[in-house]
């Protein structure tokens, strides 16, 4: 029994000695590259840039500027969000300045438009 003991303590002291000789940064540290690290100032910028566009109603040009800023910089998923909010609000805007679909909403009776919208929702 002692000689189990004994052979347990020296492999316990061996790996011991083992993991002091190695350097620190093997222990899963792992350097992100500065190129790849998203810059958090230039996100701020980017949205507050684009909300500008977003409170004068220019849709197109917001969405158009967060594809753009996502394009070129690969930013974070907050701007891919408000590149999703200016599509939807783009296409809306878009859709209610076609005269042959405000027509088409013009004619359509209550029933239509209910079922409409059933079948939207």
């Amino acid at each position: 029994m002692q000689t189990v003991n004994k052979s347990y303590k020296l492999a316990i002291a061996l790996l011991i000695a083992l993991l002091s000789l190695a350097p620190a940064t093997v222990y899963g540290q792992i350097r992100i590259p500065d190129e790849a690290r998203i810059d958090e100032t230039a996100v701020r910028e980017v949205i507050a840039n684009g909300e500008q566009l977003e409170r004068q109603g220019r849709w197109g040009e917001a969405l158009t500027f967060y594809e753009d800023a996502l394009r070129l910089h690969g930013f974070d998923s907050s701007v891919q969000r408000k590149a999703n909010l200016a599509r939807l609000h783009y296409d809306v805007g878009r859709r209610y300045t076609d005269q042959s679909f405000v027509r088409s909403i013009d004619t359509m009776s209550r029933d239509e438009a209910l079922r409409l919208y059933d079948g939207a929702a």
